[in-house]
């Protein structure tokens, strides 16, 4: 059910939506994992008639962050398909009136873990108050955009940004899911 999802980085050169090939999504991401790379190279395999498969979003989704209450996609993920997030955004007011987006808060000092609570947005992870929001959307991105692999299984996803204290947060999170076409 839930996929092993490393991190990465994402470059932004095009406007969201865009689709993207896989070598370039390759290329962008210079902190992907050999999950990640084995995914890529799987699907670029897929086509079977040499011309490289494009990414393009299926859905967005638009995650308020000051609801505890999860954002739920219409679209059902298919069973062992390999599908990619893509997020982008920041919030104000996360904790101590720092900024924060889909991983990290205190910009100047980026931070993952505030007090009790890994914050940041979760795909289908429901417990708020422990140090392993999944998936890991990668390391500190001045950019805000992270992209990470999800293997569907036959169902929609939940997005849920992780906070103590959801009061204070201001603003919204981007969640597009990609799928090769």
């Amino acid at each position: 059910m839930l996929a092993v999802a490393t991190g990465c980085t994402f470059d932004p050169s095009g406007p969201t939506g865009e689709s993207l090939s896989a070598d370039a999504t390759a290329a962008a991401s210079a902190d992907a994992s050999a999950n990640t790379d084995a995914s890529a190279n799987a699907s670029a395999d897929a086509t079977g008639d040499g011309t490289d498969p494009t990414w393009t979003v299926i859905e967005t989704l638009v995650v308020d962050t000051a609801s505890p209450q999860p954002t739920y996609s219409q679209q059902v993920l298919q069973s062992g398909v390999v599908y990619r997030l893509r997020v982008s955004g920041t919030i104000t007011n996360v904790i101590d009136a720092f900024e924060g987006d889909a991983d990290w808060y205190d910009f100047a000092d980026p931070k993952d873990n505030g007090c009790c609570e890994d914050i940041g947005l979760g795909i289908d992870d429901f417990v708020v108050n422990d140090l392993d929001t999944q998936p890991d959307w990668g390391p500190y991105d001045p950019t805000h955009i992270y992209e990470v692999p999800w293997t569907g299984d036959g169902t929609t996803i939940a997005a849920l940004f992780q906070d103590t204290y959801y009061g204070n947060n201001i603003g919204n999170l981007t969640l597009e899911i990609l799928a090769l076409q």
